[in-house]
């Protein structure tokens, strides 16, 4: 059954990704576990940014509705997996590698985002 709701954004090619394992250098090892817990909740980091992308979206339509407990539950398991050095390749397109047109309104949505973002966290 097809849906009568329009997608939001259509991504093409590969997405970037960052690295949501462990490590100190590459990833979120720096992050401590209530740091993981509440960017899973607001889609605030712990240097003052906001999510991007399409984590923005996720922490918006979703992860924003876990309880605490739950987002604690998942910021415990990440912090217990093996670290794993890894960084995007450069030049990859944030939004997924798409159209300048599809980055646009990626982008325009991460902006959208981020401005309901900042009322919650405020």
């Amino acid at each position: 059954m097809e849906s009568i709701y329009p997608p939001r954004h259509v991504f093409t090619g590969h997405a970037l990704v960052p690295n949501i394992t462990p490590d100190r250098e590459s990833g979120i090892g720096r992050w401590s576990e209530s740091a993981i817990a509440r960017y899973l909740r607001t889609g605030s980091r712990p240097d003052g940014g906001l999510a991007q992308s399409l984590m923005a979206g996720l922490i918006f339509s979703s992860y924003s509705h876990l309880t605490r407990q739950e987002a604690q539950a998942i910021a415990a398991y990440l912090k217990s997996i093996p670290p794993v050095g890894y960084r995007p390749e450069e030049g990859a397109a944030p939004t997924g590698g798409g159209t300048p047109s599809a980055n646009a309104h990626a982008l325009a949505g991460d902006l959208n985002s981020a401005r309901l973002f900042r009322r919650r966290v405020q």
